[in-house]
């Protein structure tokens, strides 16, 4: 993992990013991220942890710029981007691309892969011809897929192999960071394991950076340096993995935890008492949105929201929490 002592800026930072969506017959806008701050630091894997309806997908289609976000920016090497991908140069768009959860939907079926790889082999890099073949069949190589399925249509694959072309795609124009959302969870879990030990190695082959998007914490756990948990829309927690896995601060990432079978005495020391839902409303903004589920909720968490505190004396880590407010630092 890249670091300030090794590197003088992230390669990736959001900063205060907000994302709303219209909603049909209401004057409220839904609000799907509020206020996310993330970096990804030059060959880190950053964790996205969350539910569904937590976030995720949204912070990475607002990164690649297929949202414009409603407030805040997205900076590629310390340069603030474009809002949108239209606006953005080739160059910038050719370092930050992204593979989406379906590949089924992700790939034009009417394109051979060969044709599916061609495109982005000549807009981003120029190629042509026979220089293009050969890239197409180095790219199929090195997702583990032999040359002939330059020829086949995404129709004739598994989903394995299609999300295997799904990487080659985004790895043709030859990115440094990739955005990777739910990259795992379209496939069956004999599948997933390969797919993992495929992106750690073309990690390590290429220098590549990782922004990952997931609902799986264990997954997490075992690939991320660092971990960003969300929950509506808001970072709940975030540093580095193993100081989040040993010491979890927020009740909803011993929740999430929770949900992991339990393997150690340890482990099942961090599980949580059962959290019964309460139907007592909250006030947007003026209150935490986990205290209907927390089992440790208190008044104040009904009627203030809790900013990030810094942890003291651990570096790097951050919760959004009331609890243990003695042991925690600056405001951010």
């Amino acid at each position: 993992m890249a670091t300030s002592d090794t590197a003088a800026r992230p390669l990736l930072e959001v900063r205060g990013l907000h994302q709303n969506f219209a909603v049909a017959g209401s004057r409220e806008p839904k609000r799907a991220v509020i206020g996310v701050s993330l970096a990804v630091w030059p060959g880190e894997i950053v964790g996205v942890v969350g539910e569904s309806g937590s976030g995720k997908s949204t912070i990475a289609r607002s990164v690649v710029g297929l949202y414009r976000p409603s407030e805040g920016t997205v900076l590629l090497d310390g340069t603030p981007l474009p809002p949108t991908a239209r606006q953005r140069s080739r160059e910038q768009k050719r370092r930050l691309q992204m593979v989406f959860q379906n590949p089924a939907a992700a790939l034009n079926p009417r394109r051979s892969i060969g044709q599916a790889l061609a495109l982005p082999l000549h807009i981003h890099r120029g190629l042509r011809g026979a220089a293009a073949r050969a890239e197409i069949e180095r790219l199929l190589g090195l997702v583990e897929l032999p040359a002939v399925f330059a020829g086949r249509h995404p129709a004739a694959l598994s989903g394995g192999q299609r999300q295997r072309v799904a990487i080659a795609r985004a790895l043709s124009a030859g990115p440094d960071l990739l955005i990777l959302d739910e990259p795992t969870s379209a496939l069956d879990v004999s599948v997933q394991a390969k797919m993992i030990d495929l992106l750690m190695g073309l990690k390590a082959q290429l220098g590549l950076s990782y922004l990952f998007i997931t609902h799986d914490i264990s997954l997490v756990r075992t690939i991320a340096d660092r971990v960003v948990v969300l929950y509506q829309g808001r970072v709940q927690e975030s540093g580095p993995t193993k100081a989040v896995f040993s010491e979890p601060r927020h009740p909803y990432t011993r929740l999430l935890i929770s949900a992991v079978p339990v393997v150690t005495e340890e482990e099942a020391a961090l599980q949580p008492p059962v959290a019964h839902a309460s139907k007592r409303p909250l006030a947007p903004d003026a209150s935490c949105a986990f205290a209907p589920r927390c089992p440790q909720a208190m008044e104040r968490c009904w009627t203030e929201l809790p900013p990030l505190y810094r942890i003291k004396d651990v570096k790097d880590v951050e919760v959004r929490c009331f609890l243990h407010e003695e042991a925690l630092g600056d405001r951010r």
